[in-house]
């Protein structure tokens, strides 16, 4: 059985922040239980949807926010509680 969890991450819509948000979604997929390729294709999928998000919906307005909201689906470990 997994345990969800959901993690937000808000970030201004400056491109100077797409290093960090690409390293929070392979650092949260790792946790999540995904290999190195998977985390990888987790951080570039979430870098190509905060560049569209800026430029194209918030056209690079640093007040309006792109949030990322995973769930993340952890296994329980068998303890009860």
């Amino acid at each position: 059985m997994a345990e969800i969890e959901t993690i937000t991450l808000s970030f201004p819509s400056d491109l100077r922040y797409l290093d960090t948000m690409q390293n929070a979604a392979e650092a949260i997929a790792r946790v999540a239980g995904f290999g190195d390729e998977g985390r990888l294709d987790v951080g570039l999928a979430v870098r190509e949807g905060a560049i569209n998000a800026m430029k194209h919906g918030n056209q690079l307005d640093p007040a309006v926010p792109v949030v990322i909201q995973p769930p993340v689906h952890r296994p329980t470990t068998g303890q009860s509680g």
